[in-house]
């Protein structure tokens, strides 16, 4: 039972240090690749002992469980993606998305 427990704090430490340093999107962005490492990487650096490589396993298990639980809650809806959009999607600066029929002043006059 303490492997569960020392698993879960682990798992809860690895997805603070993340969620701090690279913020809970850019950690939702690579949710996969860190299951994947978690899950696999882990065990292999506790490769001499079992405790170590239980510890290991659970603690891959929880960052699963964790990440998904963050993912539907932090995940934006739908219809919040056309209002909340980042900058790489914004069509702010691309000329297909001005209106042909609008003028538009391109020169700003001096007062």
């Amino acid at each position: 039972m303490e492997l569960v427990i020392f698993s879960f704090f682990s798992a809860f430490g690895i997805i603070l240090l993340f969620t701090r340093t690279i913020g809970i999107r850019r950690t939702l962005k690579i949710r996969k690749p860190l299951d994947v490492i978690t899950t696999l990487g882990l065990p292999i650096l506790f490769i001499g002992t079992f405790a170590g490589m239980i510890t290991a396993f659970f603690t891959g298990l929880w960052i699963t469980l964790m990440t998904s639980i963050l993912n539907m809650f932090f995940k934006a809806p739908k219809w919040a993606k056309k209002i909340y959009h980042d900058e790489e999607t914004s069509n702010a600066n691309n000329v297909s998305g001005n209106c042909p029929s609008r003028p538009r002043r391109n020169k700003v006059r001096p007062h």
